[in-house]
């Protein structure tokens, strides 16, 4: 009887959480996680690998579209911190964490999150250019309340402290971050080769949106990296 409850409440459970508003589409998407520490690339020339690579999977028959990313949703991974919003008073330290994730251009394209203000990060948001950032609506709700957060800036913790300056371009359609039980936390998204550090990190996410069955690209996939 009581494994026969359990199983039960566990059905509903998923049954639930099949229903759950993800704020992302899952089906007909390839993940692909790149490691490339053991190859013997320079630190310096990971930003272009990574690059290459992602233009090379936007080539593979099959695939309508892909991007790069520090963390895919739901994968295990998070990247947590601190900002602090330019023109407002100080809050205090756990009013101001928030959830951060560093994306190429074509990122919510590919997973279907839709912007709901403002532009996207294009090719032209290098590391060299002026610092941008996208918002997600709990971020907005919080620091902004019904006021419009585009061209507002503010600053995100860095290893010595808060780092440059960077504005807000685009305000994306909240999306569940780590876990499908709990509501999307406020989330800051930065250009990848924007985030300190650039793409340093010798790990990075592939997401592909593939025509058909995401197994039939796979071969494809193996041969472009």
């Amino acid at each position: 009887m009581v494994l026969v409850a359990g199983a039960g409440l566990m059905l509903r459970t998923l049954r639930s959480l099949s229903s759950v508003n993800l704020g992302f589409r899952t089906s007909g998407i390839l993940v692909v996680n790149a490691d490339l520490a053991r190859t013997k690339v320079a630190p310096d020339r990971l930003d272009g690998l990574k690059q290459q690579i992602l233009d090379r999977l936007r080539a593979v028959p099959g695939v309508q579209s892909a991007s790069a990313s520090d963390i895919t949703p739901i994968g295990g991974r998070a990247w947590m911190g601190y900002v602090r919003i330019e023109g407002q008073a100080e809050r205090p330290g756990g009013d101001k964490q928030v959830w951060s994730n560093a994306l190429s251009d074509g990122y919510f394209e590919t997973l279907g999150t839709p912007l709901i203000a403002g532009r996207d990060f294009a090719l032209r948001d290098s590391a060299s250019a002026p610092p941008v950032v996208i918002v997600n609506e709990t971020f907005v709700h919080r620091f902004f309340g019904k006021l419009s957060p585009l061209g507002r800036s503010l600053r995100m913790m860095a290893a010595s402290g808060y780092g440059p300056s960077r504005e807000i371009v685009g305000v994306a359609r909240d999306a569940k971050y780590r876990s499908l039980r709990s509501d999307a936390p406020a989330t800051v998204y930065v250009p990848l080769p924007q985030k300190e550090g650039g793409f340093l990190r010798a790990e990075v996410s592939y997401e592909l949106r593939v025509a058909g069955s995401p197994a039939a690209v796979v071969k494809g996939v193996d041969e472009a990296v």
